[in-house]
């Protein structure tokens, strides 16, 4: 496991990634606008100094994400900033991508 460091729109964001997720990373699939058009109701809920996704290229660029669900409660959803509870859920292709259960589900029936 590395530390990865994107700097978009003026803000630091430390992702902590996977080589695989690097590799990943570099055939491009989803854009940041499309998880922005579909997840607009949840990310209008994030803090208003924070209101874009804190997805990494790895986890746009996944072509299929497998979400299993991890038993770590307290890790924020990057897509909403909720903190989760009880589970998060990853994907087992090797991307970096945390969710918690709405988001998930809602990235398996539109993002697919």
């Amino acid at each position: 496991t590395f530390v990865v460091l994107l700097v978009a729109e003026g803000r630091d964001e430390l992702f902590y990634a996977s080589e695989s997720s690097a590799q990943v990373a570099g055939r491009g699939a989803l854009s940041r606008a499309a998880v922005c058009s579909v997840f607009a109701k949840e990310i209008a809920r994030r803090p208003a100094h924070d209101r874009e996704p804190a997805l990494s290229q790895g986890a746009l660029a996944c072509p299929r994400h497998h979400f299993r669900g991890d038993a770590l409660g307290g890790l924020p959803c990057q897509v909403c900033a909720f903190e989760t509870t009880a589970r998060v859920w990853k994907c087992t292709e090797g991307c970096d991508i945390a969710l918690c259960g709405g988001c998930m589900d809602k990235w398996k029936k539109k993002l697919r």
